[in-house]
């Protein structure tokens, strides 16, 4: 019931903090695995780099591309947006 912008600027900014405090939590418990030596390291740290890079790239789909596509994507009009108001 609520125009396309403001429900994108309220549902970014609701999901804003579960996002980036998930994100952080899983991209700094892999980051020992990422910067570790030793015996088996240059099969985890390809791997501990990719998860955390993908995560990052994720979070920034998440929090900006898929909104900013949803508003230029979705251009129906609403009867209340209709000159006139009626449908």
């Amino acid at each position: 019931g609520m125009e396309r912008m403001e429900a994108i600027r309220r549902g970014t900014a609701a999901r804003l903090r579960p996002i980036v405090m998930t994100t952080l939590t899983t991209a700094l418990g892999l980051l020992p695995m990422a910067v570790a030596g030793g015996e088996g390291s240059e099969l985890r740290v390809p791997l501990a780099v990719t998860v955390i890079g993908g995560l990052l790239a994720s979070t920034l789909l998440t929090l900006l591309v898929i909104p900013v596509t949803y508003s230029l994507l979705d251009r129906r009009r609403l009867p209340q947006d209709r000159p006139g108001g009626a449908p």
